[in-house]
This record gives C-alpha cells, sequence and structure tokens, in this order.
C-alpha cells in the first residue's frame, strides 16, 4: 500500500540462515520437522542435525533428505540421541562442529486422549520429551555457550 509520497506498509526482510552454523531440528524427520528442514535449506541452512529415536523408517523421509542433499548441497545428519537422557543430549551438542545457529525442539509423543483419560505413566511419556528435552538442551547450550554463536 502507497500514498504518493512513501509505503504507508513496510516489506518484511527476507528471513535467512547462515550455511556456516548447525542447525539441530528435534523431531526432525516427523511431517513438520521434514518441511522446516526444507525452509531452512531453501533459505540458507546447509548444516543440519535432525534428531528422531527412530531415525529414517519411511521413503518420504528418505527422499526429502536425499532431494536437499543433492540440490541444495545441504549436509544433513540423523541422530538417534536422546534428549530426554542428559548424557545423550550433551553429546549431541559436542558433536556439533560449527557453531550453533538454532536449536528447533518439535520432538513429541502423541497420546491422542482426553486429559482426563491419561494415565501418569502416558502423561508422563508426553511431559517427558518436552519438558526433560527442553531442560537438557538449555543445561548443555549454556555450559557449551561457545559453540553458540
Amino acid at each position: 500500500v502507497y500514498d504518493e509520497s512513501r509505503p504507508l506498509i513496510r516489506a518484511l526482510r527476507k528471513t535467512w540462515f547462515s550455511s556456516n552454523k548447525i542447525y539441530i531440528i528435534t523431531g526432525g524427520l516427523g511431517g513438520f520437522g521434514l518441511e522446516l528442514t526444507e525452509w531452512l535449506v531453501e533459505r540458507g541452512a546447509r548444516n543440519l542435525i535432525l534428531c528422531s529415536r527412530s531415525g529414517i523408517r519411511t521413503g518420504y523421509q528418505l527422499k526429502k533428505i536425499t532431494y536437499l542433499e543433492t540440490f541444495f548441497e545441504a549436509k544433513i545428519s540423523i541422530s538417534k540421541l536422546n534428549i530426554t537422557n542428559e548424557n545423550e543430549c550433551e553429546k549431541l551438542i559436542n558433536q556439533c562442529t560449527l557453531p550453533i545457529g538454532g536449536i528447533f525442539h518439535l520432538a513429541a509423543i502423541l497420546q491422542d486422549s482426553l486429559f482426563e483419560n491419561l494415565t501418569i505413566e502416558q502423561f508422563n511419556q508426553v511431559v517427558d520429551i518436552k519438558y526433560n528435552g527442553i531442560k537438557n538442551l538449555d543445561k548443555y547450550t549454556r555450559i557449551y555457550s561457545q559453540k553458540i554463536l
């Protein structure tokens, strides 16, 4: 929208990611994780770690990763480390060979049920990945903060 002398609405700056940093996506092989991976790569990210305790399980996951590696020359690593485990989360942060440009915590366990119908075990399983996952990521990125620029 413009008036005669100046734009009335400023254009948003384009989002861009560094090719010299590494981006970690927990839950990276899920539907949203793969779409986020593609979005990051299309905007300059070239080094990514996709965390998934189950690893690649479908042809679609393999095809998407192969496409991004082939056409964008992205380096995509798959990590099966469990971020709810402190030692494994620390290992994940330590294996980063480049400064960490960002962490996207998408890991989740779906237990579709009404809250009142969840057992304690189901509730703990669902909450564990979010709470302990982010707690450990926060702890080890602070300890190894020199890896984050």
